[in-house]
């Protein structure tokens, strides 16, 4: 109740959390958070919210912000340059990868998107393929690796190749297999 006292004092009101987010980033975040993905700047809008609830100003929050380099392999950049940006994440579910790739569009238009997907777990693989085709069927190239298969054995039938053969019926193009 306190907190949703103070966001109602501090002019947020009965804004909804994405007005809230959105109105946060414009005014006060939008240089230090310029390389993250939707997601994480979401949670870096919340984090910002309870600092300022506790007394941290925003010339604070936004210091911390550029000093953060995130979790390894979220939306983790290893080249940032004109010619190749080059970011790894372990998205290893259709949903994260449909962030991921909205993420990147967003940060980079008009760049084209090539991506590599190494599924991970046969399990995961079975049941998803199809929400994984659609989801890769995003980028403008992909190479799909063969599945990591951690603490799993194989499943007879279950490869990469599902993905592959669903995004081909999705009239995908620029799709490589390397199995």
């Amino acid at each position: 109740a306190k907190f949703h006292n103070y966001l109602n004092n501090h002019g947020y009101g009965t804004a909804s959390v994405t007005e809230l987010d959105e109105l946060e980033y414009q005014n006060n975040y939008r240089e230090s958070l310029r390389n993250m993905c939707e997601h994480n700047i979401k949670n870096a809008i919340i984090a910002a919210t309870i600092a300022k609830y506790i007394g941290v100003t925003n010339v604070q929050i936004q210091k911390c912000f550029q000093n953060y380099r995130g979790v390894k392999r979220r939306f983790e950049y290893h080249s940032d340059s004109k010619d190749l940006i080059l970011i790894d994440d372990y998205a290893h579910h259709p949903k994260e990868l449909k962030v991921l790739i909205n993420s990147v569009r967003k940060l980079y238009l008009n760049r084209d998107l090539f991506l590599i997907f190494q599924p991970h777990l046969f399990s995961r693989t079975q049941k998803f393929y199809s929400d994984f085709a659609k989801a890769l069927s995003k980028s403008d190239i992909t190479i799909l690796l063969s599945i990591y298969p951690a603490r799993e054995k194989p499943i007879e039938g279950v490869s990469s190749k599902l993905i592959y053969d669903e995004m081909i019926k999705l009239d995908k193009k620029n799709i490589y297999l390397d199995e």
